[in-house]
């Protein structure tokens, strides 16, 4: 702001020294909303520069610089009656308006009163044309900044955007401004959405409402300071500031020396590009007319070449961080997680995953109710009705043939009981404990956890369990996990690890010493990643699900050879042996066949007897 002074006092000067006489007072009025953001801004800046200037008797040699200043109450009209009265008087230049609207109207009378007018907010574009040679602005000129937002979009390789801005002559020729320059990158505006300069937070509203139901998610956002932070607050509770939506609105700009083009234009345009993130904000990059986007201060001279636009990552809404899309495809072991998911599209899981805890294990000594460990009370009684089941089913088979399972009744009944070969089993069956019983019991300790290096398990155990940073131990390769868990936390170890499923699974499969304890803590899955709208995606999840319903599962035609035979000969078996079963009846019972009822149950009971023989019995 007292750089905009300065350039006052040198019309000043130019002023009084083409006259006879030099005056005792230089009158300058200006022109201010004093309620807005800038207008407190400037209140203060112009009074201390004054202040500056009056206190250097060498700059006006002895005059005093005066400034006058109104508040036009955010009113085009009052600020144009303070403009008039201002020329009226001896003022010879005004500051001011702040609204373009307002100084647009007003460099007409400039024109014909042949006072400067200087602003240093009023950015349209038109106000440089020649038709206003006493319009003077310390802002950057709207061409040059949306020339900035176009780079921007093409950088992020969007092709459409939404424009929303206010509906009067700084709005209108700012977009217009941003349409030629988005065509000359084979970009343009989808849809525009115009908002009245009176717009409270109902017509915002609406105007929001109308562009949620449009394609693009790419917003430019075009208005004055005060609307555009309505703008935002509407944007957050329609929940258009959640993950999908991309805003970009006016920009913040830093020159280097005030220094002007012939249209009146201040040279070398650089731009600071700033993410704003909540409450705070961060240094994207910098933009100018020589050089392009680049991270560092652009410096002459520069190579506006694409290959060298570059950008720091930015956050968008709904925190998520935009990518730097330098691969079409990633493939590979990736987890499908929420993070994850802002950045990239993911295909259909192609292998269920999930976190689990792996730790070492200990042999248990064996007693002699060991094989009470295994089931609880409920699943023995089960256990046991199944036994009594299958000991029948057995007994009915090898009745015939067995003497193990002949003779008196109880024999048999205790002999149906075969328990023995259950708790042979059992009792051999080394028996297994950890110290760590899961992920419940690694919360409530303090003890080193390790994880895979590079995997989503630390941001999950320490955003969303709670676990300190300090606990976490990363570790690369299967020895490394190995090492860590036999060295323990006394030695320099860790406790346990915690890893994805599959990862933990092919880690165990040559190490007996270590086992998963407790349950899968997380549910999620492996997929492909794609960039953002990619419709590879698609693609290739619909060739996964194909995969899965058809061919990942096996129907009976695949396998009809193979159960016809199984069929064929178990029916060969059966026909063979009721054949023998017959001939052999036939030959020890030789009867003549009769139709008499009674005469043919008493056949088949006495078939069914001989078949209850024992086999040798029968060859006798």
């Amino acid at each position: 702001m007292k750089a905009v002074i300065w350039v006052l006092v040198l019309l000043a000067y130019g002023v009084y020294t083409s006259q006879s006489a030099r005056p005792d007072v230089v009158n300058i009025g200006s022109i201010l909303t004093f309620d807005s953001i800038i207008g407190k801004v400037a209140k203060v800046a112009i009074q201390a520069a004054v202040e500056d200037v009056n206190s250097n008797p060498d700059v006006l040699k002895g005059t005093e610089l005066k400034i006058t200043m109104r508040d036009c109450h955010f009113s085009g009209f009052s600020g144009i009656i303070e403009a008039i009265h201002y020329m009226a008087t001896e003022s010879v230049a005004i500051i001011g308006p702040q609204s373009s609207v307002t100084a647009r109207a007003l460099s007409y009378l400039a024109n014909e009163l042949h006072v400067p007018l200087l602003s240093f907010s009023a950015t349209d574009p038109t106000l440089s044309s020649l038709q206003f040679p006493y319009f003077v602005r310390t802002s950057h000129n709207d061409l040059f900044q949306m020339a900035a937002i176009a780079d921007i979009i093409k950088y992020y390789g969007w092709k459409e955007v939404i424009a929303i801005y206010i509906d009067d002559d700084y709005g209108i020729n700012g977009v217009a401004a941003l349409a030629d320059h988005l065509s000359a990158r084979s970009c343009q505006i989808s849809y525009k959405a115009p908002l009245r300069p009176e717009a409270n937070v109902d017509d915002i509203r609406d105007v929001l409402v109308r562009v949620a139901l449009e394609g693009s998610r790419i917003l430019v956002v075009h208005t004055y300071p005060e609307t555009g932070v309505d703008i935002m607050a509407v944007a957050k509770y329609l929940g258009m500031m959640e993950e999908g939506y991309h805003y970009k609105c006016r920009y913040e700009w830093r020159d280097g020396n005030f220094k002007f083009t012939s249209d009146r234009n201040l040279v070398n345009p650089t731009f600071e590009i700033i993410n704003v993130v909540g409450t705070g904000f961060r240094r994207t990059g910098y933009w100018s007319n020589y050089s392009g986007l680049s991270v560092s201060l652009p410096e002459r001279p520069a190579n506006h070449s694409s290959l060298k636009q570059q950008l720091y990552p930015v956050i968008w809404p709904g925190r998520r961080q935009r990518s730097l899309e330098e691969y079409d495809a990633a493939i590979g072991d990736i987890a499908i997680t929420t993070n994850r998911t802002r950045m990239a599209d993911f295909t259909q899981p192609y292998i269920e995953s999930g976190l689990v805890v792996v730790a070492p294990i200990r042999r248990l000594p064996s007693s002699a109710w060991a094989f009470l460990r295994p089931f609880t009370r409920e699943m023995w009684c089960l256990s046991g009705v199944f036994v009594l089941l299958g000991g029948a089913v057995v007994w009915i088979l090898e009745h015939r043939i067995n003497d193990d399972f002949r003779g008196p009744p109880r024999k048999q009944v205790v002999t149906i009981l075969c328990y023995t070969a259950s708790l042979t089993s059992i009792l051999t069956v080394q028996q297994l404990s950890s110290p760590v019983k899961g992920i419940q019991s690694l919360l409530k300790g303090d003890e080193p956890i390790g994880y895979q290096q590079g995997s989503f398990a630390r941001d999950y155990l320490v955003e969303q369990l709670g676990v300190q940073e300090s606990r976490l131990v990363p570790l690369k390769l299967p020895e490394d996990y190995a090492k860590a868990l036999n060295d323990g936390p006394r030695h320099g170890g860790v406790a346990a690890i915690v890893d994805e499923r599959p990862c933990a699974e092919l880690f165990l499969s040559a190490r007996c010493e270590f086992s998963i304890v407790g349950p899968e803590f997380t549910r999620n899955g492996w997929g492909f990643a794609f960039p953002k709208d990619s419709p590879l995606a698609i693609d290739m999840s619909t060739a996964i699900l194909t995969l899965s319903e058809n061919g990942g599962s096996t129907s009976i035609d695949k396998l009809e050879g193979l159960f016809s035979l199984c069929g064929l000969a178990c029916f060969v078996a059966l026909l063979m042996y009721f054949t023998k079963m017959i001939y052999l009846f036939n030959q020890r019972y030789s009867e003549p066949e009769s139709s008499d009822q009674s005469s043919r149950s008493r056949q088949l009971h006495t078939f069914l007897s001989f078949v209850d023989e024992k086999e040798e019995a029968t060859k006798a």
